[in-house]
C-alpha cells in the first residue's frame, strides 16, 4: 500500500522532493507502513473506553459532586462556572503540549504521569473548605490532565486501525455513554452515604485506574509491520538528569513551535474554531444541568436521573450511527452539523420547559446529538485534512478550546447572575451550537483560500517534504545504531 505525498491535505498538494529529482517513485510516493488494523488495537480500544467511563462524564461528575457544597457556601454563579471553566482552559492549553509530549515520551508515560495527576488533584478536593480551594485542586491539579488523556484516546486509536477506524473510534467514547449512565447515580449515592467529601475521596480512586488503562498503550511498532522505534527521550544519550530535563523540555517546545504553521491554513482554523464552539457547549450544558434543575425544585436524584437518560441515549446513538454512516455513506461534516443542530434545539427545548418528561426527552434527544458529533469528532479532521495531520490538530485544538472556553464559558454563568434566570443563560448556550452548525457553511471558502493561497501551499509542500525526510531518516538513524551495537568497545577488548 502506498501514501502518495500529495495525499496530506485532502489530495489537494503535490509534494516533491527537488533535491532527488532523478527518482520519481522515491519522490511522488513513499510506502505506507500499515498498522495491524485489529490485534492489539482492540486491547487499546478497550483501555480508551475504560479511560472514558472514568472521565468521560467529568462536567456532569462536577455538578453532582459539588453544587451542594457550592450552593451551601452560596457561591456566585459566575464563580461556579469560572471553577468548571477554569480547568477546561487550562486543560485545553495543556493539550497544545500533547503532540510534543507524545513524540518525546510516549503514550503511554503521558498518559501514566496525567492519571496520577487527576487522581491526585480530584482526591485533595474532598478536603477543600472553600470555593477558593478548588481552584486549585479541581481546576488546575484534577482538570488539566482530563482533556489531555482524551486527546490522547482520540489520536492512538486511528494509528492502529484503516479499515475499522470508523467502528474502532465510536466504541472508543462508547464508555463516555456508559459514564453518564453509571457515574451520576453512584455518585449520588456516594454522598448520601459518605458525604461530599467521601464521594470525592473515592472518585479520586476511582481515577487513578486511568494509570493502569494506560499500561496498554504499546507504541504501534510493537503490533506491525512498522520499523521499531524509540522515543526522542529514550535515544538520548549521556547528560545528567538536569540535562536531560532540559533537553527534552526543549525538543518538545520546538515540536509545539513547528505545529504553529497549521494557524495559516483557514481550513484548520475554521475546523477548530467548531469543534472548540462544540465541546464548550457540551461541557457547560452537563454541568449546568444538576443546577438549573435544583433551581426548578426538583431533587439531586431526578437531575442525576436525566444525565443517566442522556448518557443510555448516547450509548445507543454510538452503536447504530456508525452502521449508518458505513451503510449510507454519509460525510462525517454532514454528520457533524446535524449533531449541532440537535444538540441546540435540545438545550433550547429543555430550558424553558417544565415537566420533568419533557425534559428527560429532551436529555435523550441531546445524547443522540453528542453520539453523532463524537462517533465524528476526530474522523471529520483526518476527512477534511488527512491522518498525517490528526495529532498536531487535537494539539492546537487546545489552544482554541482554551480561548473559546475562556470567552463563552464565564459569559454563561454571568447571564446567569444578572438575569436571574439558567433557562436564558441555557438558550444562550444552545445559540452557540447554532453558530457552531453555521460555520460549517463557511468550509468551501477556507478550502479556496488554502488552495489559491501561494505561501499556504508552500507550507504544505514543507510540511509533506519534512515528514518524508523525517521518515528516511529515523531510518538511517535506526541502522546505524543497529550496525553501533555489534561493534565492541576498545575497553571490551582490553
Amino acid at each position: 500500500m502506498k501514501k502518495c505525498a500529495k495525499g496530506l491535505l485532502n489530495n489537494d498538494y503535490s509534494v516533491k522532493n527537488k533535491d532527488d529529482a532523478q527518482d520519481d517513485d522515491v519522490e511522488s510516493c513513499v510506502e505506507e507502513e500499515k498498522g495491524p488494523d485489529g490485534g492489539w488495537g482492540w486491547v487499546v480500544v478497550f483501555a480508551c473506553f475504560m479511560l472514558w467511563i472514568i472521565i468521560g462524564s467529568a462536567p456532569a461528575n462536577f455538578g453532582i459532586l459539588f453544587s451542594g457544597f457550592l450552593t451551601g457556601l452560596q457561591t456566585s454563579s459566575i464563580v461556579t462556572a469560572w471553577i468548571q471553566n477554569l480547568g477546561m482552559v487550562l486543560s485545553a492549553l495543556g493539550c497544545y503540549l500533547v503532540d510534543p509530549m507524545v513524540e518525546e515520551f510516549g503514550w503511554r508515560n503521558v498518559s501514566l504521569a496525567m492519571g496520577v495527576m487527576m487522581a491526585l488533584g480530584m482526591s485533595l478536593s474532598a478536603a477543600a473548605t472553600s470555593a477558593v480551594d478548588l481552584f486549585f485542586t479541581y481546576s488546575v491539579l484534577s482538570s488539566i490532565p482530563v482533556e489531555i488523556i482524551m486527546t490522547v484516546t482520540h489520536a492512538i486509536v486511528p494509528h492502529y486501525f484503516t479499515q475499522r477506524m470508523t467502528l474502532a473510534c465510536s466504541l472508543t467514547s462508547c464508555g463516555s455513554s456508559i459514564s453518564l449512565i453509571v457515574m451520576p447515580p453512584l455518585l449520588t449515592m456516594l454522598i448520601e452515604q459518605y458525604s461530599f467529601r467521601g464521594a470525592t475521596l473515592i472518585t479520586g480512586a476511582l481515577m487513578a485506574n486511568t494509570c493502569v488503562a494506560a499500561m496498554v498503550f504499546h507504541p504501534i511498532e510493537w503490533h506491525s509491520n512498522i520499523r521499531p522505534s524509540k522515543t526522542v527521550a529514550q535515544k538520548v544519550e549521556g547528560g545528567g538528569a538536569c540535562s536531560r530535563v532540559f533537553n527534552s523540555i526543549g525538543r518538545m517546545l520546538k515540536t509545539a513551535r513547528g505545529n504553529l504553521w497549521l494557524f495559516r491554513s483557514m481550513r484548520a482554523i475554521l475546523i477548530n474554531i467548531i469543534l472548540s464552539i462544540a465541546m464548550m457547549a457540551f461541557s457547560n450544558f452537563l454541568y449546568l444541568v444538576p443546577f438549573a434543575m435544583e433551581a426548578e425544585g426538583y431533587s439531586p436524584e431526578e437531575s442525576s436521573l436525566s444525565i443517566s437518560v442522556s448518557g443510555f441515549s448516547l450509548l445507543v446513538t454510538r452503536f447504530i450511527y456508525p452502521i449508518l454512516l458505513i451503510r449510507f455513506g454519509v460525510k462525517h461534516q454532514i454528520g457533524v452539523m446535524s449533531s449541532l443542530a440537535i444538540c441546540g434545539t435540545a438545550v433550547i427545548v429543555f430550558a424553558w420547559e417544565d415537566n420533568l418528561y419533557v425534559k428527560l426527552a429532551m436529555m435523550a434527544v441531546q445524547g443522540v446529538g453528542v453520539g453523532m458529533f463524537f462517533t465524528s469528532y476526530c474522523l471529520v479532521v483526518v476527512e477534511v485534512l488527512g491522518l498525517s495531520l490528526l495529532t498536531p490538530m487535537l494539539s492546537i485544538n487546545g489552544v482554541f478550546k482554551a480561548s473559546i472556553t475562556l470567552l463563552l464559558g464565564p459569559l454563561i454563568g454571568w447571564i446567569r447572575d444578572v438575569t436571574g434566570s439558567y433557562p436564558v443563560s441555557l438558550s444562550v448556550l444552545a445559540g452557540t451550537f447554532y453558530l457552531a452548525t453555521g460555520l460549517w457553511f463557511v468550509l468551501p471558502l477556507a478550502r479556496n483560500y488554502d488552495l489559491s493561497h501561494e505561501d499556504q501551499t508552500k507550507k504544505f509542500e514543507q510540511f509533506g517534504e519534512m515528514e518524508s525526510k523525517k521518515k528516511e531518516q529515523q531510518q538511517k538513524n535506526d541502522e546505524k545504531l543497529s550496525l553501533l551495537e555489534g561493534i565492541p568497545r576498545q575497553g571490551d577488548n582490553e
